[in-house]
This record gives C-alpha cells, sequence and structure tokens, in this order.
C-alpha cells in the first residue's frame, strides 16, 4: 500500500473510486436517484480543486499500482475561520476494507495532523455505521451529532481525535446532545464521557 500525493492526473481515478464507495457503502442511505445521478466529470473537478488547494492536502491510496481510496486533510473546509484542522475525506473501495489499508491512512494522516495540534475533527454520515465503528477502533469521540433529515445524506456526525474529552452541552431539536448520544448504538465508549 503507498499513500501519494494525488495529482490533476489522478482525479478520474478518485473520482470513480467515490462512485464505487457510493455504489457499495451509501447505495440504502442515499436516495437512489443521488446515487444514480453521479456525475464523474463534476466529482473530477472537486478533486482537481482539492488538489490544487494551499490548504488541503489530497492523497491517492494505492496497491499494486491501483486507486483504492483517498484521504484529504487539512484546514477545516466547513468552518476555515476557525482554525481547526479536518480530516476531509478518508474512503477505501470495499474489496480492500478490513485489511489494515484504513488504519495506516488513518495514523499517516494523524501523524500530520499532530504536528498542527494536540486535536482534530471529521464529519461521519451519520447512517454510515461501518465507517463510525471505526472511528471510534481509531481513539475518535463524538461531538455532536445532527438531527436527522429526510435526505439521509446529510446529517452528520463530528468525531474528534484528541485534546480534552466533553460533552456538547447545546440542544439539538427539543432534546440534548446528551440524549441523542445516549440513544446512539454505535459509539459504545461513549458511556465513558456521559453518565446514564
Amino acid at each position: 500500500m503507498k499513500i501519494v500525493v494525488a495529482t490533476l492526473d489522478m482525479c478520474r481515478d478518485l473520482a470513480q473510486v467515490k462512485r464505487q464507495v457510493w455504489e457499495t457503502t451509501y447505495r440504502g442511505i442515499y436516495s437512489d436517484s443521488k446515487i444514480d445521478s453521479f456525475d464523474i466529470e463534476n466529482e473530477m473537478q472537486k478533486f482537481a480543486v482539492l488538489a490544487i488547494s494551499a490548504d488541503i492536502n489530497l492523497y491517492g491510496i494505492l496497491v499494486d499500482g491501483l486507486v483504492v481510496g483517498y484521504m484529504a486533510w487539512g484546514k477545516n473546509p466547513r468552518y476555515p475561520e476557525s482554525g481547526t484542522n479536518e480530516i476531509v475525506l478518508l474512503s477505501i473501495l470495499k474489496d480492500y476494507q478490513g485489511k489494515g489499508i484504513g488504519r495506516q491512512v488513518f495514523e499517516y494522516a494523524k501523524g500530520k495532523l499532530k504536528e498542527k495540534g494536540d486535536h482534530f475533527t471529521l464529519y461521519c454520515n451519520k447512517y454510515n455505521l461501518p465507517a463510525q465503528n471505526f472511528y471510534e477502533r481509531m481513539g475518535c469521540e463524538v461531538q455532536t451529532i445532527d438531527s436527522d433529515n429526510p435526505d439521509k445524506s446529510i446529517p452528520q456526525i463530528k468525531p474528534k481525535w484528541g485534546g480534552r474529552k466533553k460533552v456538547p452541552e447545546w440542544k439539538i431539536g427539543t432534546r440534548s446532545c446528551t440524549n441523542v448520544l445516549r440513544e446512539v448504538p454505535i459509539f459504545h465508549s461513549i458511556k465513558n464521557i456521559i453518565n446514564p
């Protein structure tokens, strides 16, 4: 497995990997129309923007010369004024999951991000339970959980790695974030942070 800086020449391969990831990971979460209307050319352009960004570091993940995933880290693109760092993307083709590749890539990004501070964040689809379990195994802890939305591609969970443990105190809808976290079956270690 190799982690290489993504070039503009790799953008088509990255977009094709993303298409396959959407099919195998998000079919049943995202609407069929969203997945079926996936636009390779548009996604290539998005990867190209990341590849030339001064604030984001985009990498291709190769096995035997084949692009099997991608990862990006850098300044938080959702809230650049926050000054926080984030793993922006991390996706591996299903056939290459469970082989330690994701762990190696996460550890690589973690090493780079630790040079910038003692913690970093990421976002994960609320309904992508395998990814949430992966981030828990990597030592991340839930910071926020979005409310449900009819478009299941929108709600996110925001895990954080490092820094101080804290329970968010703001409200999500009519229930406190603490109550929402108690109801989420995935992050089993959440009991270490929240007293039931």
